[in-house]
């Protein structure tokens, strides 16, 4: 750059240049910029590479819908245990994180205190929710997970909206299908909130029915029919005993009746004693092949004499007529009140709530949170070896004229 230039011809607009510096500026100028250009694409690709890779080792942002939350829910549990809970052993927490990345796809299995725990901060979670008019009060329903004594066994009463249209789908399936039992239950066990749907209606049937039944010979009845159906589960004869056509007309008046249960309007006790009446007529005459050995099974029959001639002719007692047989209106229990009002809620609730929460902040703090119980975090300390926090605030008094 040093060489002088007596007759530098560059261009007419600069006819007077004595010196080259300008040419190497603008010869090597773009040069530079496209290698400033391709380092930002090579930085760019790398940001990308590592990014990515460090996001999966790390399991950030792996739940970012409701879609993934519900297929991922049942693990939340486990995952709360392990990366929440106070170890007891600092070795034994370790050895819980590293089973729990190892079999991160796979399911898990929840611990009994761990179960208990995560359903106390999640109900604690969805009544803030509330709190903050983020969800209605039906969608508190739909996401509160109630608590019971079967929580320290490990069983879990998954909330609803993962449930939802879960029991009809099961009654659905059930109704047209043509094969063995064995089969049919495989089928629905493949779903694991189906399969729970399922068991737990079925189970608070027989709870509210030992309730508001009270009568000796109607609990026979009822007892007889229970016991029929477990004998034809157990021995895989369940669609040969039943006719399963009529599950839907079942379904109807178990509605019917919590319907009516949930009100507890004690006008309404004759149409309560109707609905239980239509149910034995529908289980004993239209789904049972052997209905008749239920009613045989209780001493029911007397002798009648006729016309001067010994006949012997069947008298069915008309069930559940007298006042005493059923306790209607239900006694005043929270617990009652809540799974009758969650019976209610697995029969008809439909494909609307599987959009719970609908409030777009509500589902980024439920995302948040999920996705934060499968993250690397440091594990939790007892709380007698937290560090204490302690801020010290100065007050100065001010002379007010």
């Amino acid at each position: 750059m040093k060489i002088g230039v007596q007759n530098y011809d560059w261009h007419e607009l600069f006819p007077k240049v004595k010196s080259n510096a300008g040419a190497i500026v603008a010869v090597w100028a773009p040069v530079i910029v496209v290698y400033f250009m391709d380092t930002q694409i090579w930085y760019s690709v790398f940001c990308a590479i590592f990014g990515g890779l460090y996001g999966i080792l790390h399991h950030l942002g792996e739940i970012r819908t409701l879609g993934m939350l519900r297929s991922r829910f049942h693990t939340l549990p486990s995952a709360f245990n392990v990366c929440l809970s106070p170890p007891a052993a600092r070795n034994d927490q370790k050895k819980k994180r590293k089973r729990l990345f190892r079999r991160f796809h796979k399911e898990y299995e929840c611990e009994r205190d761990g179960v208990a725990k995560f359903v106390i901060v999640w109900n604690q979670i969805v009544n803030t929710f509330r709190s903050e008019d983020l969800i209605s009060n039906r969608e508190l329903d739909l996401m509160t997970i109630p608590m019971s004594s079967e929580l320290f066994s490990g069983m879990v009463r998954w909330p609803i909206f993962l449930l939802a249209n879960k029991f009809s789908t099961a009654l659905s399936i059930a109704r047209d299908f043509v094969g063995k039992d064995k089969i049919l239950f495989r089928k629905l066990r493949k779903d694991k909130y189906m399969y729970c749907a399922v068991k737990e209606c079925y189970e608070s049937l027989k709870c509210i029915l030992e309730i508001l039944v009270v009568g000796d010979l109607e609990k026979r009845v009822i007892s007889n029919i229970i016991n029929e159906i477990e004998q034809s589960i157990e021995g895989s004869s369940l669609l040969e005993d039943f006719k399963m056509s009529e599950l839907l007309a079942l379904q109807a008046k178990c509605i019917e009746l919590v319907e009516l249960l949930v009100e507890g309007n004690e006008s309404h006790h004759g149409k309560v004693v109707k609905v239980l009446q239509d149910i034995f007529e529908l289980v004993t005459n239209d789904m049972m092949i052997n209905g008749s050995r239920v009613l045989d099974s209780v001493n029911t029959s007397q002798l009648v004499e006729r016309d001067f001639s010994f006949c012997f002719q069947r008298i069915e007692p008309l069930l559940f007529a007298d006042d005493y047989s059923i306790r209607f209106p239900l006694p005043d229990s929270c617990p009652l009140h809540v799974q009758i009002k969650r019976f209610l809620l697995l029969l008809t609730v439909k494909d609307k709530a599987m959009d719970i929460p609908a409030n777009l902040e509500a589902r980024r703090r439920i995302s948040f949170f999920a996705t934060s119980l499968f993250m690397d975090m440091p594990s939790a300390p007892k709380v007698r070896n937290m560090v204490s926090f302690r801020l010290n605030t100065f007050c100065c008094s001010l002379l007010l004229c």
